[in-house]
């Protein structure tokens, strides 16, 4: 660089002395590279984790594969499990106060709010009184009471049940230890009810008889056979004629009278024999704890029957994911074998292949499924029958892209100078074409997964697919099932409702991260 002037400056001739060579005895070279070797996975990788919302879609959605998979090894409970007793209660985690504790919110009257905190249950269901208020009814010409409280769901009380033996002996040992009580009074109602309507009928045979009193009597006798919780003496409420008509205790001194069996010491009898089993009126919260060692509860609540929503969404979650994944790979190897032939051949061989293409796509994929589910499920199951209807037109989307991306890349020049240099069909398509094209065809795969998902649930939730069994139970029947308690029960159908939209937001957010990773000349595009 001696002697150097700049050009810019210099208005005159150059003169040979005022120039040199600036390499003259240089050894010239390549540089070495700085950086390391980027493979083609390591920069798709790279383009994915700058998408942030690919990447929080990835974490949710790992965390739904957790939870699948995790949840039922963890959980006491099985697929099959259920209790009855238990039937709609609401979400509850162990040692709650306050939220996610089982309780909801409710308002009564005056009378019901009597009969549950005092009467009708000897465990009352309010959990807590939130407020009382009393209202003037112009009607009626009455104040009218109302109180605001919160209901225990989980509040069973008691019920009758049957034990062998070997448990009974259990039951009493475990009450001596614990100090816990699951044995109440036996209750005898049936001698009370005939007592109580011959006294009526003798005491006005004008008013009453045994044809006019019948349904009333049956109302009686169907109260205490339902309801286990009453444990007194009841009878008709004070207004008039009126046979049927709301029923309240008896009391007597401010003291409700009671129909507990007694023996002839007149202690309470706990127990009678039928059969060679026990029959016990259990405090029915307590004989759980005795069963399972734990207070009873369920984290997403129960449904209709008693099973527990948790375990039974992770069931269903699991299958959904089974088949979502399973029907995508099936459909990924027809499609890319069927779209490379089509592509590649191009001519004769992709006019007939389309045309085939073109009859299967054009079958309403419901009626496909309904089909096989009327003729397929004795046969092979619903699930396998479900997997057919799936792939018998679901593979037709990715023979298209594959054959879309063969037109694209099939006459490069790089394919050209392959061929040239003798390669092979099977080379040609499998490493030279198929690589280029596997950007578009794993954003097709991906997004193929939510949904074959959401048609199964569709397809479950209209009932047209069952595939609930005692063991197994999908998505879409929790939210066909939740469906009907919607009002009622919304949790039913809140849990396996808000496990599908994330599921299916995840995937779509997953699917677009992949398309931009592998194909950069995509990114932003819808």
């Amino acid at each position: 660089m001696a002697n150097y002037v700049d050009p810019s400056s210099y208005s005159g001739a150059f003169k040979k002395e005022q120039l040199s060579f600036v390499q003259q005895n240089a050894s010239l070279h390549d540089s070495k590279f700085e950086t390391k070797p980027i493979s083609y996975l390591r920069g798709c990788w790279n383009r994915f984790k700058k998408n942030k919302g690919a990447i929080v879609a990835g974490i949710i959605l790992l965390m739904i594969v957790a939870f699948a998979i995790i949840a039922p090894a963890t959980s006491s409970r099985s697929t099959s499990w259920y209790d009855p007793q238990y039937a709609s209660v609401l979400p509850k985690i162990k040692g709650a106060s306050g939220f996610w504790d089982g309780t909801k919110k409710d308002t009564i009257s005056e009378s019901d709010f009597y009969f549950q905190n005092y009467y009708d249950s000897e465990k009352s269901p309010i959990a807590e009184v939130i407020e009382k208020t009393t209202t003037r009814n112009r009607v009626m010409r009455r104040d009218i009471t109302t109180y605001t409280v919160r209901i225990d769901t989980y509040a069973i009380g008691a019920k009758e049940i049957k034990v062998d033996p070997e448990e009974f002996e259990r039951i009493v040992k475990w009450e001596e230890q614990t100090g816990r009580t699951i044995r109440l009074g036996m209750v005898s109602y049936q001698d009370y009810v005939n007592q109580y309507f011959a006294d009526l009928i003798a005491s006005d045979p004008e008013t009453y008889n045994e044809t006019n009193t019948q349904q009333w009597k049956n109302t009686m006798n169907n109260r205490y056979a339902q309801n286990s919780n009453i444990f007194y003496k009841i009878e008709q409420a004070s207004d008039g004629t009126k046979l049927i008509s709301s029923l309240k205790p008896v009391i007597v001194d401010d003291n409700i009278v009671d129909l507990y069996e007694r023996d002839t010491n007149g202690n309470i009898i706990t127990e009678k024999t039928s059969g060679g089993q026990y029959v016990l009126r259990a405090d029915y919260n307590v004989y759980y704890e005795f069963l399972y060692g734990e207070e009873c509860y369920y984290v997403f609540g129960a449904n209709s029957q008693g099973y527990d929503i948790f375990v039974r969404l992770a069931s269903g979650a699991r299958l959904s994911l089974i088949l979502g994944v399973s029907v995508s790979a099936i459909n990924l190897i027809i499609g890319l074998i069927w779209g490379s032939i089509t592509g590649y051949y191009g001519g004769t061989v992709d006019l007939v292949m389309e045309r085939i293409t073109d009859i299967l796509s054009s079958i309403p994929f419901v009626i496909l499924a309904t089909l096989f589910q009327l003729h397929l499920k004795d046969k092979v199951g619903p699930i396998i029958s479900l997997l057919f209807a799936f792939v018998v037109t679901g593979w037709i989307g990715v023979a298209s892209t594959t054959r879309m991306q063969f037109y694209r890349f099939k006459n490069q020049e790089y394919v050209l100078a392959s061929r040239t240099l003798g390669a092979k069909d099977l080379r040609l398509i499998f490493v030279d074409i198929l690589p280029n094209a596997l950007g578009t065809l794993v954003t097709s795969t991906v997004l193929m997964i939510p949904s074959v998902i959401f048609s199964e649930s569709s397809l479950s939730y209209l009932n047209i697919v069952n595939l609930q069994t005692s063991n197994i139970t999908s998505v879409g029947t929790l939210l066909n099932e939740g469906s009907t308690f919607l009002s009622s029960y919304p949790h039913m159908i809140m849990f396996p409702a808000l496990f599908i939209s994330l599921l299916m937001i995840s995937f779509n957010l997953i699917g677009n991260g992949l398309r931009d990773a592998f194909n950069p000349t995509l990114r932003g595009s819808e």
